[in-house]
């Protein structure tokens, strides 16, 4: 791999490492405000998609920078993490951006987590990631890992009264209105999986 293609992974594991300790001292913060213990903050930054997604994107741009054979040559997950911080930078600026009024550190946050990792990320899986071997099933095998989230993440607010999204909030919205919102989420996952093996396929080309 190119030296710059591995100080751009460098820089991009920087990145997501301050954005990522940033968040997390800030949800401790704000349980401790609700005299909650540490174990509920943990559990708090660990719900959210964007900080688990940033996290994978983290490992991958890790393993790339390291030259670690393992995670560095797997391209369909490597592209499976660039749909995934698309889509939630997406979200956060259709959907989410209304309901949040952040100031100061957390809007910090919010910028280095659904921008700036989300463009390193972008340039740095055009420039790393051979698009070759991506397959146009691959956008439904992408969508497990979503699946499984939302899954998860409905359990854990049916049980704690604390929904990670708005759009899945099952006991503000009903059964319905969640599932309509996670059906469309799905298509739009596929969506743009399907959009990116495309380009992919077209750049692979030329």
């Amino acid at each position: 791999m190119p030296v710059a293609v591995r100080v751009l992974a460098g820089l991009t594991v920087a990145v997501v490492v301050i954005a990522l300790a940033l968040q997390f001292v800030l949800i401790l913060h704000a349980v401790s405000v609700r005299r909650l213990g540490p174990a509920a903050g943990v559990v708090v930054f660990l719900i959210f998609f964007t900080t688990q997604i940033n996290a994978l994107a983290g490992l991958v741009t890790l393993a790339a920078a390291a030259g670690w054979p393992w995670l560095a040559r797997n391209d369909s997950f490597r592209t499976a993490v660039a749909v995934y911080m698309l889509v939630s930078g997406l979200i956060f600026v259709t959907i989410l951006r209304p309901y949040y009024h952040h100031h100061g550190l957390q809007h910090l946050a919010d910028m280095l987590l659904h921008y700036a990792t989300p463009v390193l990320y972008a340039v740095f899986w055009v420039l790393a990631v051979p698009k070759r071997s991506l397959r146009w099933r691959d956008p439904l095998i992408w969508l497990v890992y979503p699946a499984i989230y939302v899954v998860l993440a409905l359990l854990f607010g049916s049980a704690t009264g604390f929904f990670p999204y708005p759009f899945i909030n099952l006991n503000r919205l009903g059964f319905w209105s969640t599932s309509a919102n996670v059906v469309s989420l799905g298509m739009v996952i596929v969506v743009t999986g399907l959009a990116v093996v495309a380009g992919a396929r077209r750049f692979a080309r030329r």
